[in-house]
C-alpha cells in the first residue's frame, strides 16, 4: 500500500456575473489515503487542478510549485480518478519503491 494525499473540492457560492458567466468559489479538502498499487492502471498530470493552484493556491499555505495528478484506480469492473497530491514522477517513485 502507498500513502497519497487526496484533493477533494465542494461548491461553496456562485456568483453570477454578467460578463463573465458564473464565477464558482470552491473548498479544497486534503486527506490522507491508501491505494493498493497494483489496481492503478492511469497515471497522468491533473492539469486544470496544477493551474488553478497556480493561479490561486487551493489551501493556505500549500506551496505553489506543487503539481498534482489523476490517478485511475480499478473497482470491481469499474475504474475511479481520484485527483492527489504530486506530480506524476513523484507518485510513480512512491509506486516503484513500494515493489523494491
Amino acid at each position: 500500500m502507498i500513502n497519497l494525499t487526496r484533493v477533494t473540492s465542494t461548491n461553496v457560492s456562485v456568483t453570477r456575473n454578467r460578463d463573465d458567466g458564473p464565477v464558482v468559489e470552491k473548498d479544497y479538502i486534503l486527506r490522507d489515503i491508501w491505494v493498493n498499487p497494483e489496481f492503478i492502471f492511469l497515471l497522468e498530470e491533473d492539469a486544470a487542478l496544477t493551474t488553478q493552484h497556480k493561479s490561486k493556491p487551493l489551501k493556505e499555505g500549500l506551496d505553489s510549485r506543487i503539481g498534482f495528478s489523476k490517478v485511475h484506480i480499478a473497482d470491481k469492473g469499474h475504474s475511479r480518478q481520484l485527483s492527489v497530491v504530486g506530480h506524476p514522477n513523484l507518485i510513480l517513485n512512491k509506486i516503484t519503491e513500494n515493489n523494491e
